[in-house]
């Protein structure tokens, strides 16, 4: 999904559009100008737009421009004053989101215009002041048009008559509404760490711009961290540096997970639970932890340990591995990583480095050969304590966003992939096989 910034125009590649509106926008109305600027049409039961746009549920649009009248130049998006208004919407293959400004008065959030024979979108998100300002009549159409469409959307949400027996309705080959699920689940982690842990905002935010830059943000993954409790990690420990982790990780999971916590595994000579990290237990995690450490550092039992939990796992996992040595059992390690390869989990292997390691191991996991897909990215951290937040954000984020493309041409995604040698065994994804469409994981659906 490609995130629009306020001002961005593109071209628009299948006119048939499938709208979800929130926020603000949930009380929006669609309106046709002609290249005049007059207003035709803010009522969705009227036309010119009446059989061109329907509403098959509270907030959600069908609009296809193809079909609008040669009059029609331009097909806006307004709302009245309120919190930021969001669209998020299908064109063709291709799925867009947009979140606008909060409005003191009128918004125009979205348009679609015609531009040498094609539709074209406008993120616009302009506080227009008044309605008047658009077009002297709006204030009036506008007011009788709210009303229309509320009763229309509360028509749209009653579940419908039953149908007479032996009565045929034909299939719909539409693409499947756009959920806002995933939003409300990033806004009510937000206000949680508000009231739990405001020091986790900024993080949060930081997590968000991050994500947005290489298209993440709104997808969802489980957040997987694992930490190395091998006796060299003492002083990290100690000193802060493993707490400040946690906490980066924890924001990731605030935007990517679908519960906003991460499972923590730690290993050293074998993997054991490390207990889950919450917005309400944060505060001072790292201190509370009990554990011995351990004299050695196997990378395979932590890795495996992955394999086995997402066989459980309802989304993909990014696995969050952090060590400051490297690894006892190479071989093991290295065959484990690739027994991952056909599994929908990225490993994201962060060294900690004190200034005299190193991770020629860690290097060679990056980018051996032998596997299904790339499934792994090695990052090295010098002076964790002095890193900007907005350079270890990227560091954490870095190469997710090309792994997702590799790994559904792979087969990873949903389930396709054999094991190496092709031999059965392990995992084929969450369900155990293709499952129906209505029912299959985001990455089956986003991905097709």
């Amino acid at each position: 999904m490609q995130i629009l910034q306020t001002g961005q125009r593109l071209t628009l590649p299948d006119p048939r559009l499938q709208l979800q509106l929130s926020g603000a926008a949930a009380t929006a109305v669609v309106v046709a100008f002609t290249a005049q600027g007059q207003p035709l049409s803010v009522d969705l039961a009227e036309q010119p737009l009446g059989e061109l746009l329907s509403v098959p549920q509270a907030g959600q649009l069908a609009l296809d421009l193809s079909r609008v009248p040669a009059a029609v130049q331009t097909v806006a998006i307004l709302h009245a004053a309120g919190a930021a208004g969001e669209v998020l919407f299908s064109s063709g293959s291709e799925r867009y989101g947009y979140e606008g400004t909060a409005g003191t008065q009128a918004v125009r959030l979205m348009e679609f215009y015609r531009r040498d024979g094609q539709w074209r979108v406008y993120a616009a998100g302009e506080d227009v002041g008044r309605f008047e300002r658009v077009h002297p009549e709006l204030p009036g159409l506008f007011s009788q048009a709210s009303a229309r469409a509320q009763t229309l959307k509360a028509q749209a949400a009653r579940p419908p008559a039953p149908s007479p027996v032996n009565t045929v309705r034909p299939s719909s080959a539409s693409t499947p509404p756009l959920t806002l699920s995933k939003r409300e689940t990033q806004a009510r982690l937000l206000t949680l760490a508000k009231d739990q842990a405001p020091g986790m905002v900024p993080l949060i935010e930081q997590a968000r711009l991050s994500l947005e830059k290489r298209g993440l943000d709104v997808l969802t993954f489980e957040v997987k961290l694992v930490l190395d409790v091998s006796a060299s990690m003492m002083s990290l420990f100690q000193s802060g540096q493993v707490q400040r982790l946690v906490e980066r990780s924890l924001a990731l999971a605030a935007r990517l997970d679908d519960n906003g916590e991460v499972e923590v595994t730690l290993f050293g000579t074998h993997a054991r639970s490390g207990g889950n990290v919450l917005l309400s237990n944060i505060q001072g995690y790292v201190h509370s932890m009990r554990f011995q450490y351990d004299g050695g550092t196997k990378y395979a039992p932590a890795i495996r340990e992955m394999i086995a939990q997402q066989r459980g796992a309802q989304h993909p996992l990014l696995v969050l591995f952090i060590t400051d040595g490297e690894a006892g059992d190479q071989t093991q390690a290295t065959q484990a990583l690739k027994d991952a390869s056909h599994l929908p989990i990225f490993f994201k292997f962060l060294a900690l480095d004190s200034g005299n390691e190193r991770f020629s191991f860690l290097e060679q996991l990056d980018t051996m050969p032998g596997r299904v897909v790339d499934n792994a990215n090695f990052a090295r951290i010098q002076n964790l304590s002095r890193l900007p937040d907005a350079t270890l954000f990227e560091l954490l984020t870095e190469e997710i966003d090309q792994w997702l493309p590799a790994a559904k041409a792979a087969g990873v995604l949903d389930g396709r992939a054999q094991p190496l040698g092709g031999q059965p065994g392990g995992a084929p994804g969450p369900g155990g096989g293709p499952t129906p469409p209505d029912n299959r994981p985001w990455w089956k659906k986003l991905l097709d």
